[in-house]
């Protein structure tokens, strides 16, 4: 099916409950098939021409049209602004182009397997996503549309049609930090920082988010406020791991036993808001002076 409007989309996924499958850039789809999951499928809803490729550069906010790809994401004037380094960085990150020339800002939400790079750095932005339900828009957190591997709020019959990403703050920068065990595949763990420094160099805002390979992705407040009104130095980043671990319950994994991918969280956090706060992340020591560098 090839709706040519947002109404006509929801309409197909109504008449279609349940049975019916939403495709973006397909890169989900064909993993998918694979695995055996679209043995119920009676219809595909085709999303491409609704015109929902787009970046618009204005206001407050920069709104991404859910079929927007990585490479466009990449190549955005709008994303090359200070305190976007970070969506532009997990992008890159997204496997070889022909994945980043197919893959869409929508579907990484929408399909939410743990760990997908951009869907960090989207809550550590503090994206909104622009939900069509029945004939009704609504904007919703990134974050609380997600409800568990594979699973989001959407329901059976609403879709996600742009995101609403706030423009950075001035003394705003972020940054994207991924572990995986190999090029080709899934992040183990996957960090992404957000911080707002004033004049002198101390933190006064962070979102701080990390995602675990069957897990999901994780707000870490208390580290937040850890950080707000502190010089970010060696000191607080050396601080910064033994935090995040008091945060997370992890589970076990064949790829990663759950401290494994605790400890790993932690660094690359560490290594993530050193690289928004330009510090040279060998400054993180403790009291004695003992390298914590992972």
């Amino acid at each position: 099916m090839i709706p040519k409007t947002l109404n006509e989309a929801v309409a197909a996924m109504e008449e279609h409950r349940g049975e019916a499958l939403l495709y973006a850039g397909g890169t989900y789809v064909h993993e998918q098939r694979e695995r055996g999951a679209l043995l119920k499928i009676k219809a595909i809803v085709d999303l491409e021409g609704l015109g929902l490729d787009t970046i618009e550069n204005g206001g407050d906010s920069i709104k991404a049209g859910a079929m927007v790809t990585l490479n466009k994401v990449i190549g955005s004037d709008a994303f090359r602004a200070a305190g976007f380094e970070a969506l532009v960085q997990a992008a890159y990150a997204t496997g070889p182009d022909q994945i980043k020339n197919a893959a869409t800002l929508g579907g990484a939400v929408a399909c939410w397997v743990p760990v997908i790079d951009i869907v960090p750095v989207l809550m550590s932005l503090r994206a909104k996503a622009v939900v069509q339900v029945a004939r009704e828009s609504r904007t919703i957190e990134v974050g609380d549309l997600l409800n568990g591997p594979e699973k989001t709020l959407l329901g059976k019959t609403a879709l996600i049609s742009g995101f609403l990403l706030p423009r950075p703050a001035p003394g705003s920068r972020s940054q994207f930090k991924k572990f995986r065990r190999s090029a080709s595949d899934w992040a183990v763990v996957n960090a992404s920082a957000s911080i707002r420094s004033d004049g002198a160099g101390r933190c006064v805002d962070a979102k701080l988010v990390v995602g675990a390979r069957a897990d999901g992705y994780f707000s870490l407040p208390r580290t937040e406020q850890f950080l707000i009104g502190k010089q970010i130095d060696g000191k607080a980043l050396a601080a910064v791991p033994g935090i995040v671990s008091t945060e997370l319950t992890l589970t076990d994994h064949f790829t990663a036993s759950a401290d494994y991918k605790r400890s790993l969280c932690g660094f690359l956090l560490r290594d993530a808001i050193a690289g928004a706060a330009k510090i040279d992340v060998s400054q993180a020591r403790d009291a004695k002076g003992v390298d914590r560098h992972g």
